[in-house]
């Protein structure tokens, strides 16, 4: 057992009967900042550790002697394997890096060689199986052009799904590459793609390191600053934090469809997505928009395109305030954009002569705007006339609508009632 595991044993939390002991040899690990909680002996790395699901993942545990090249003989970067795959002129070192979370990076060295000389470092990192293919992984590896960088200076990595034996592959593998010929911060991420991980897989091993491209001079360094793994679930799930007695909400992916359940099938369950200035809220027992409604008569002039004063609102649809019933009472106001289902219904007085005409109005009103869904009826009896239409069109924020009629009977008629009911169907 070599110098690095015993000490990853010494600062293990249980290598003393005594806790006094325990906690004394970790306040006495120099690396541990002052203040720095070490509970159960775990330093920040170990701690780290857990949330990145890469061992060392961000080189905070370094080798024996930062001023040299990692060597797995002689100064072993711990958890991982330095591997020379042909030549010798690529060279990796851990260096301090002051913009580093760990305060240290890898970085590899090409000096003078020749084409397809390649080294890299390897860890095989354990992860959660599932028989039932419901777990997926996507290790995220970062590179960083340091002082010089080189068309022929490439980056290559490549991420495999191992089976519990820790060496045969099972699933796809990734391997990518780039050039690096600028600073800019590369990701890299692996492997099967944005697969859940097979159902045999029991590791993923991850080899991380440059390639020359061309036999030249040229020198250049390329920093690999971190690694970790994003693990995806099957679920998330969510309790309620105003009311425990609710069942916890869901959100998940079936049938290439992302969904999200409230978790309850009464009428109390809803979905509610806020915004810096709207508020998109649906209820599965109430739709999202309005119901504007005329419960007084309303004089319509002669010949004169006129639109409902709409006087209330029915059903608590309104729960974003698309009506206002103190000022415009004749528009509804939508605040997001999306595919909406439009209904205007209105009730004209007994009245046998002329023509009856409905529609909706979009950003106008009293004809100013734009008619959709229009409707006419000639007022061949004598008794009360009702006219609807229906829209279904998409529709932007901001966008108004109103509900405006027409008829030409020889002098004033009244509108006994009218409605107007808005609501999405399918947000943009």
């Amino acid at each position: 057992m070599d110098e690095q595991m015993l000490d990853r044993l010494r600062r293990g939390p249980w290598n003393s009967p005594d806790l006094n002991d325990v906690f004394a040899q970790a306040d006495g690990i120099a690396t541990i900042p002052a203040g720095v909680a070490t509970d159960l002996g775990f330093t920040p790395s170990q701690a780290r550790e857990i949330l990145s699901h890469v061992p060392n993942g961000d080189f905070a545990e370094t080798p024996p002697d930062t001023s040299s090249d990692i060597s797995d003989v002689t100064n072993k970067l711990p958890d991982w394997s330095f591997v020379t795959v042909a030549g010798s002129s690529i060279t990796a070192r851990v260096v301090a890096d002051s913009s580093a979370g760990s305060g240290y990076v890898v970085r590899f060295s090409g000096a003078s060689g020749s084409t397809n000389d390649e080294a890299y470092i390897e860890a095989i990192v354990p992860i959660a199986s599932s028989r039932a293919r419901r777990i997926g992984h996507l290790v995220r590896a970062h590179f960083l052009a340091a002082s010089t960088a080189t068309s022929t200076f490439q980056v290559k990595v490549q991420f495999d799904y191992l089976e519990s034996d820790a060496s045969t592959t099972t699933g796809t593998g990734v391997t990518d590459s780039n050039n690096f010929v600028t600073s800019a911060l590369t990701t890299f991420t692996g492997p099967n793609g944005n697969l859940p991980a097979p159902s045999d897989a029991a590791f993923i091993r991850c080899r991380l390191g440059v390639k020359r491209t061309a036999t030249n001079s040229t020198t250049a360094t390329v920093d690999l600053t971190d690694v970790y793994t994003v693990v995806a679930l099957d679920a998330l799930l969510l309790a309620d934090r105003g009311d425990p007695t609710k069942e916890m909400a869901q959100v998940y992916k079936s049938g290439g469809a992302l969904r999200v359940s409230a978790g309850v099938a009464g009428s109390d369950a809803q979905l509610v997505i806020e915004q810096t200035a709207r508020t998109f809220y649906h209820q599965n027992s109430t739709p999202y928009g309005a119901r504007a409604v005329k419960t007084t008569n309303q004089s319509i002039t002669d010949a004169t395109a006129t639109s409902i004063n709409f006087n209330t609102e029915a059903d608590s649809w309104d729960v974003n305030g698309l009506h206002d019933t103190s000022s415009d009472w004749e528009k509804i106001v939508l605040d997001a954009g999306g595919y909406y289902m439009v209904v205007a219904n209105v009730t004209f007085a007994s009245n046998a002569t002329g023509n009856r005409r409905l529609y909706v109005e979009l950003n106008g009103i009293d004809g100013s705007g734009t008619s959709l869904g229009q409707v006419n009826a000639r007022a061949d009896t004598g008794g009360a006339h009702g006219l609807s239409t229906t829209v279904m069109r998409y529709f932007s924020a901001d966008d108004t609508l109103a509900c405006t009629v027409y008829q030409n009977s020889g002098g004033a008629l009244d509108v006994a009632s009218a409605s107007l009911a808005v609501w999405l169907v399918s947000a943009a």
